[in-house]
């Protein structure tokens, strides 16, 4: 991995019991899409799911500009809104509109294969009307996400991603 000469992901969705490594496909800004061997993608926002396509329930889009911006720095108090749409069981889009709060953990080493960084666990908490949800990052000081567990949708529940390779 260490020899890799392109960024490699591993996304785990446990709901699904199914895991695949990614490759980026494309970019648009901040946004880097990676994608499977059997073509489905995830969207992430420096580290931050914002879409999904082929895992079905699939995360349309989201707006995830205050968790970039508090991850990019010290962690800020406060509430912020997150808002997402995604696909149904009956193939319909459904909004969500979230409040959340973001709190700094404390540091870990975290191994991945033979490696081991050091990192920041951020724990971002999610609240709709009848459900709350718990997003993890693993940040390190350069403001990379090493790992992070984060909600995609009801149909898809969580997914965790771990960066394999930077590409560097």
């Amino acid at each position: 991995m260490d020899r890799l000469d392109q960024p490699l992901i591993l996304a785990d969705l446990p709901v699904l019991g199914t895991a695949a490594t990614l490759l980026p496909a494309g970019s648009n800004g901040d946004v880097v899409t990676w994608q499977a061997a059997g073509g489905a993608q995830i969207s992430l926002e420096q580290g931050v799911v914002v879409a999904t396509r082929g895992l079905g329930f699939d995360l349309m889009s989201a707006d995830a500009s205050a968790t970039v911006a508090r991850l990019s720095g010290p962690p800020e108090g406060g509430t912020y809104e997150r808002f997402a749409s995604y696909l149904d069981g009956e193939n319909k889009t459904v909004f969500l509109a979230m409040v959340c709060r973001m709190q700094p953990g404390g540091r870990e080493v975290l191994p991945i294969l033979t490696s081991r960084y050091e990192v920041q666990r951020i724990e971002e908490t999610c609240a709709l009307p009848d459900a709350t949800m718990t997003n993890d990052y693993w940040r390190q000081s350069d403001g990379t996400i090493r790992k992070s567990r984060q909600w995609v949708g009801p149909g898809v529940g969580y997914v965790e991603i771990e960066l394999l390779a930077d590409g560097r």
